[in-house]
């Protein structure tokens, strides 16, 4: 058990609480990464996408070279755009937010056994120092990690 924990890190959120977010970083700040990030919601509605903007500009904030993007989201059919709209309107969102590297867009829908909920970010090193690859559960997810007035805990796992 101390082998497991000596690789994982938790960061809580509480409502109410500032955003710090640059101890998420350690160990990825200066690196060129891939970054995958897997979230059921995050491309559905405009608030969601502007947050997942907002997430990605902080890897940016932080010294991180963002090399290739990654978005996997559930299109919810109900919502007012399609899954393009949806997904046309989130590379509006992050040219707006400075974000320069094109995502590629997967969508994941939840069906039969396929459940789609879990608020995975993983994070591969490609340049030429240590590898390094990281997860982290986003409890909550994207939007109430982005958010002051929602509670969430990431869980850091170095792989």
């Amino acid at each position: 058990l101390a082998r497991l924990t000596e690789r994982l890190r938790v960061f809580r959120f509480r409502p109410g609480t500032p955003r710090v977010l640059a101890p998420l970083f350690h160990g990825a700040t200066g690196r060129k990464i891939v970054l995958e990030i897997e979230d059921p919601w995050c491309g559905v509605r405009p608030k969601n996408r502007e947050r997942l903007a907002s997430f990605i500009a902080a890897f940016t904030a932080a010294g991180v070279e963002i090399t290739r993007l990654i978005i996997v989201w559930n299109p919810d059919p109900g919502a007012p755009k399609t899954p393009q709209s949806q997904a046309n309107a989130l590379l509006a969102e992050l040219l707006s937010a400075g974000k320069n590297v094109k995502p590629e867009i997967d969508f994941r829908r939840s069906e039969g056994q396929h459940h789609f909920h879990d608020r995975v970010v993983t994070i591969r090193s490609l340049d030429e120092g240590p590898t390094i690859t990281l997860r982290w559960d986003v409890t909550a997810g994207i939007d109430n990690l982005m958010s002051m007035s929602k509670e969430c805990s990431v869980f850091i796992e170095e792989r």
